[in-house]
């Protein structure tokens, strides 16, 4: 009897010795199981939050963006005595991006009335002579606009193109004359592309809702109370297709306010959760926590490159700032001066002659910031061509004879009328004037700028002299440094944007320039190529 006993004891602690541990690995897997699975729906939650909060910040950035043109519009528009439809397409196709948000420029008279549209072609020109005031949908907006003086946005509507998108509605006002809007149409496919066509977002279920509408991710129809809206007037179809808003601990939500208009963007993310099983295992759950960091290590890459892409167009948009306030205030105290009935003729004719010389400047400021912005972006294209010197020459010298007549300056041209070079006409012309338009601006008046061309060892050598005092030599070849162009953007006429440019547009096409300075002057020397095939800087 003992010894059953204690055999019996013995088989007893054996199999608790056994099921013990058994009981304990299963209750240990179990709970890292719970665990792990809890911390997976939390990097659920987060990874929707984070995506909800970058769609969020790109559609507020593009709104912001396409916002800041139509203010310049409106300045322009201020500052113009009448706007004929040339001055609005030439001023429009400065400041208008084909890559951006903005598919047109639109000016609408005090009768809300579309009178005016950039570019003016193809579904755009279903907007010329829009009546707002048929379409309560737009009326509405153009009306609080003009109340509260301040840029407003429409909901989701079928615009006069025929595809949905928003408008967005700045008030002209020259003191208390209100002078009509300046309009940028956006269509929503174009907001919304980078949401479905790139990682992360093509991997995840995102749902876009402004007002009473809900919109699929990739802008291709609004949908109000589950009907699909088919007219610009906001009459609906039956739709059996409408997205729904997700729901569940998954969810992400963020919402933003641009321009009187509330947007919310609800993500669900779309990863499964791992096996219960494979959860118990250590290794498992060791190859996953791996697993996690990658996943979060790309979340936060990519979130790292929307950051510094925000960042990029903060600061041009600071740039932008800096070099237009200047002189947008001193063109406002010139419009005074013009208006005050006591002014002398004289002394209105050279002010508006002033007012004149300001706005060119700025035109071109601007043009130089949109190429700026197209390097940055790695947008710029270049397509060469076999092109005449002098008439690169003459096409540069074209905008600049009236800012040298007012400094009495003088051209010397030595161009041989047979010399060629293989490059693109455009961007050459661009990056020779801002050189000829520096000569012209830091030489003294009644001087000379003298512009030569020789066939140089392959290639085409062009020079720009001028009689100034020369250039430093503590700033030396900054002149030509991106940093230099940002740092300098407190000027009120660019200094060192002109020059940047050039250097960056030349070296695109596989040329170069540099520069000779002493006390009685400074030449520039520009290389261009003459073989077509010859190789530039990739940007």
């Amino acid at each position: 009897m003992l010894k059953l006993g204690k055999m019996k004891r013995s088989n007893a602690q054996l199999l608790t010795s056994m099921v013990l541990p058994t009981l304990l690995v299963a209750s240990f897997g179990i709970f890292m199981t719970a665990i792990v699975e809890r911390i997976n729906d939390d990097q659920r939650l987060r990874a929707a939050n984070v995506l909800s909060q970058n769609v969020a910040d790109q559609m507020r950035t593009k709104f912001e963006t396409s916002i800041a043109t139509l203010r310049g519009l409106a300045a322009f528009w201020i500052g113009s005595e009448a706007v004929t439809a040339e001055e609005f397409d030439l001023y429009a196709a400065t400041v208008y991006d084909a890559e951006g948000p903005l598919v047109a420029i639109e000016w609408v008279d005090p009768g809300n009335v579309v009178r005016r549209v950039y570019p003016r072609e193809g579904e755009n020109l279903k907007a010329v002579d829009f009546d707002n005031n048929k379409y309560p949908n737009r009326l509405t907006p153009i009306l609080t606009a003009k109340e509260l003086r301040t840029p407003v946005m429409t909901g989701p509507i079928l615009l006069a193109q025929g595809f949905p998108g928003v408008v967005i509605y700045h008030p002209i006002y020259r003191d208390d004359e209100y002078l009509g809007m300046a309009v940028g149409v956006a269509r929503l496919s174009t907001l919304f592309r980078d949401f479905v066509e790139r990682p992360p977002y093509k991997d995840e279920l995102i749902v876009i809702a402004s007002s009473d509408a809900v919109l699929r991710a990739d802008g291709s129809a609004i949908y109000k109370n589950g009907r699909r809206v088919v007219s610009p007037a906001g009459e609906t179809a039956p739709a059996d297709l409408a997205p729904s808003i997700p729901t569940g601990m998954t969810k992400g939500v963020m919402t933003i306010d641009v321009a009187g208009q509330p947007w919310t963007v609800y993500v669900e993310h779309r990863a499964e959760g791992l096996s219960p099983t494979a959860l118990a295992l250590a290794l498992v759950t060791g190859a996953v926590a791996i697993l996690c960091g990658f996943f979060l290590l790309a979340l936060y890459r990519v979130r790292s490159k929307l950051e510094k892409t925000v960042t990029r167009e903060h600061d041009f948009s600071a740039l932008v700032s800096h070099q237009l306030r200047a002189p947008l205030t001193e063109l406002n105290w010139m419009v005074d001066v013009v208006e005050d009935p006591q002014t002398a003729a004289g002394e209105r004719a050279s002010t508006l002659a002033d007012m004149r010389r300001i706005v060119r400047q700025g035109v071109r400021t601007i043009g130089s910031m949109l190429t700026l912005s197209r390097i940055e972006r790695g947008i710029m294209e270049v397509k060469k061509e076999d092109v005449s010197v002098a008439t690169i020459v003459d096409d540069a010298l074209s905008s600049l004879h009236e800012p040298a007549k007012e400094k009495r300056v003088t051209f010397h041209i030595d161009v041989p009328s047979g010399l060629t070079a293989a490059v693109d006409a455009g961007k050459v012309v661009e990056a020779l004037r801002n050189v000829i338009e520096n000569a012209v601006k830091y030489g003294p008046a009644g001087g000379a700028v003298d512009i030569s061309a020789l066939k140089a060892d392959g290639g085409v050598m062009l020079t720009v002299r001028d009689r100034g005092p020369g250039i430093p030599k503590e700033i030396g070849q900054s002149v030509f440094d991106q940093a230099s162009a940002f740092a300098k953007k407190g000027t009120t006429e660019g200094a060192g944007l002109g020059l940047y440019v050039s250097k960056v547009l030349l070296e695109l096409m596989g040329g170069s320039i540099r520069f000779e300075t002493g006390p009685s002057g400074t030449t520039f020397i520009i290389t261009l190529p003459t073989d077509a095939e010859t190789k530039g800087s990739k940007r």
